[in-house]
């Protein structure tokens, strides 16, 4: 099929179901002057796609986009402009963005997820997924925290209130600020059924995204103590509903990302597992306190564990459940649009 016939078959499917959502207020306080300017390009970007003056279309939407950089509506048609245009590159990059920073339920996720999925070829067979919390929030570290400081314990179980459950915001800022203690610190005990092997185990999890770190998407560092870490990786004895691990992000300014791993869970896997079964649940827990939510694909390393380990064709004790390319491309989008954490 040719750029052309592509083109038109694209924009028919864009006109046909996306027109029926108007473009967005801007999603950033903005001066007035500003907001004029957004409205403007934005307007006419809208004009000139419908015209299929796909390159100024191209030209208006960047405009808007970098005055309002969460517009869920200019990303798309930005995405669509770029398609039509044959510039693929472009098209995945902002496609990607709308994917990411909408519900699954809005139109617009729909539409572009329905794009990746009907053009495979020309978006390189990849398909992101939503990062989005609700109401268009979603969480990534901003690029003043990097490199990221990245603590994994030998063991180390939280306190009483604290360790097998997910902690609310108050128990996660308090937290936070007593690790900056050595003393405190020095007082956690580990938990006496985990293995020393689980360790190694959990790096080699955390490894998974070290392509992050080359691509320049995010930046982070492994230490040997908790006091300054960003992110901290405890271990536990269960979670309710016999859950492999939780992760909770941070909500307040100076607050940490911590992960706990379910001990009981990994030892009920038969023993030539359970190194795999810790590589996979710390790469997958990693891959939350990064800021990305579940993936719907099961080869995706943020696909739910506990749907994955029951699956036949999910988890391979291999080692095949790796960080795929939808998860780079969904970690990549996600970094490109500006930190909504309040640091």
């Amino acid at each position: 099929m040719t750029i052309k016939e592509l083109s038109m078959k694209f924009s028919a499917l864009a006109i046909s179901t996306i027109f029926l959502a108007a473009l967005g207020w801007p999603a950033e306080a903005m001066t007035k002057a500003e907001t004029v300017r957004y409205r403007k390009a934005s307007s006419n970007g809208l004009v000139n796609f419908r015209q299929k003056n796909y390159p100024k279309a191209i030209e208006n939407f960047k405009e808007a986009a970098a005055l309002s950089p969460l517009d869920l509506s200019v990303r798309y048609y930005l995405g669509l402009s770029a398609f039509s245009a044959g510039n693929y590159a472009l098209a995945r990059e902002e496609l990607a963005k709308a994917i990411v920073i909408s519900s699954p339920q809005s139109t617009y996720h729909k539409n572009a997820v329905k794009c990746f999925r009907d053009y495979k070829k020309e978006f390189s067979h990849v398909l992101p997924y939503s990062c989005s919390v609700v109401d268009g929030k979603y969480f990534s570290w901003s690029k003043q925290r990097m490199p990221l400081k990245v603590f994994v314990s030998h063991g180390l179980k939280l306190p009483a209130g604290y360790r097998g459950e997910e902690l609310n915001g108050d128990k996660l800022h308090n937290l936070s600020g007593w690790l900056a203690s050595s003393s405190y610190v020095s007082k956690i005990k580990r938990d006496r059924h985990y293995d020393d092997s689980f360790f190694e185990a959990a790096n080699k999890g955390i490894a998974e995204w070290s392509f992050a770190r080359s691509e320049k998407i995010v930046d982070f560092d492994l230490v040997k103590d908790p006091y300054k870490a960003d992110i901290l990786v405890f271990w536990c004895s269960k979670l309710p509903g016999d859950r492999s691990a939780t992760t909770i992000l941070p909500q307040k300014k100076g607050d940490r990302a911590i992960i706990q791993i379910a001990v009981e869970y990994v030892l009920a896997r038969q023993a030539h597992l359970r190194a795999d079964t810790v590589r996979y649940i710390a790469a997958h827990e990693f891959g939350s306190a990064l800021g990305l939510k579940e993936s719907g694909f099961e080869r995706d390393i943020m696909y739910p564990i506990e749907k994955t380990v029951r699956h036949k064709t999910g988890f391979n004790p291999g080692g095949s459940n790796k960080v795929s390319h939808n998860d780079s491309t969904t970690l990549s989008a996600l970094y490109s649009l500006p930190s909504q954490n309040q640091e």
